[in-house]
């Protein structure tokens, strides 16, 4: 994919086969993000949650995880890959996009009406998938403990 939730998982990737990154947004722009594992529990926590618990209206909730930059992202991808280049060729569009998406989503609602609270943040996140990608690059299967929702030290 090529839209703006897919750029941060573009740029792991080119990261791990040692291309360049052509990064179509400004650097300095949060925008929110999460891992699938946090998503998948906070889903589950959703389901599970009494109906006379969900306050909001009509049982909506956003699942929060964690905010960054596309800057952020790269930091954390050159902690693991020091080589890993990118250039900037924002796409007017997409960034359009990406500067009106919400900075963050609030935590507070899953947090008092599911008891949710997300366990992984960019570092966590970005280690999980490079180490996912890198397995798979070595034409090795990703373990299941790879990608567990119950353990999110793994």
């Amino acid at each position: 994919g090529s839209g703006v939730a897919q750029y941060p998982l573009n740029a792991i990737h080119s990261a791990v086969e040692g291309l360049p990154f052509v990064c179509p947004v400004d650097l300095d722009v949060q925008m929110p993000m999460i891992f699938a594992d946090d998503l998948a529990r906070g889903l589950l926590d959703l389901m599970d949650a009494p109906q006379n618990m969900l306050y909001e209206p009509e049982h909506g909730y956003c699942i929060p995880g964690f905010s960054g930059t596309a800057k952020d992202i790269f930091n954390e991808i050159s902690k693991h890959i020091p080589e890993f280049e990118y250039i900037i060729d924002v796409k007017p569009q997409m960034n359009k996009l990406l500067h009106n998406w919400p900075d963050s989503i609030s935590r507070k609602e899953a947090a008092r009406d599911l008891s949710y609270r997300p366990h992984f943040d960019l570092e966590q996140t970005v280690e999980r998938i490079l180490r996912a990608h890198r397995s798979r690059r070595a034409h090795k299967a990703v373990k299941p403990e790879l990608c567990s929702v119950s353990d999110p030290r793994l």
